[in-house]
């Protein structure tokens, strides 16, 4: 085995790596681009509970369930009201 051939195999491993961390990276960017919620509800519930708790709730809840960003975003506000008094 000599040194050209161990270098043109490091080079494929570092560019086999590359492209499997930029597919990584991509699935992730179409995943949470997508908004789980419609326009009007995510309106109307930043309205509500603020910008900050919606997004934290969307974060935490599984994609597209409602009622759970709407009930984790009561709970941060209700939570963040209560440490400030």
């Amino acid at each position: 085995m000599s040194i050209a051939s161990v270098t043109e195999f490091g080079k494929m491993c570092v560019v086999v790596a590359g492209v499997a961390a930029m597919m990584n990276d991509l699935s992730h960017a179409v995943y949470y681009a997508a908004n789980p919620l419609p326009e009007d509800k995510e309106a109307e519930l930043e309205h509500k509970y603020g910008r900050w708790a919606v997004s934290i709730a969307k974060a935490s809840c599984p994609f597209g369930d409602i009622e759970c960003i709407e009930r984790e975003a009561r709970r941060l506000l209700i939570s963040r009201e209560r440490r400030i008094k």
